[in-house]
C-alpha cells in the first residue's frame, strides 16, 4: 500500500471542494486514462474501485493519469478538513 497526503483545495472558486489526485501512485495502483471506476462513500470516506463499467473515467493524457473529485460530495464527507490520506493499493483507492 501507498499513503499519501493531498491539500483539499478548491472548484469553482467554492473553497474546500476539491481533491485532485495525478501521476505515478494512480498507474501503480491501475488507475491508468481512460480507466472506469466506481465512487462510492463508505463511513466517512470515498472509496474508488476500477470497474469495466464504473460511472467515471480516469482523465489525463498519455501517461499521466488524473482523478478530479469535486463539490458536494467532498464539502460534506471530509468538512471541516484542510487535507486528506490517499491509500493506494491495486485496483482500489481509499480516501479518508
Amino acid at each position: 500500500m501507498d499513503t499519501f497526503t493531498s491539500k483539499i483545495g478548491t472548484s469553482r472558486q467554492i473553497p474546500a471542494s476539491r481533491v485532485w489526485i495525478e501521476g505515478t501512485r494512480l498507474v501503480r495502483a491501475g488507475f491508468v486514462v481512460a480507466a472506469r471506476y466506481t465512487l462510492v462513500e463508505v463511513d466517512g470516506t470515498l472509496v474508488l474501485t476500477l470497474a469495466e463499467t464504473g460511472a467515471r473515467k480516469v482523465s489525463g493524457k498519455g501517461e499521466k493519469p488524473i482523478i478530479d473529485i469535486t463539490g458536494d460530495t467532498i464539502r460534506r464527507v471530509f468538512v471541516g478538513r484542510p487535507t486528506v490520506t490517499v491509500d493506494y493499493t491495486d485496483g482500489r483507492i481509499v480516501i479518508r
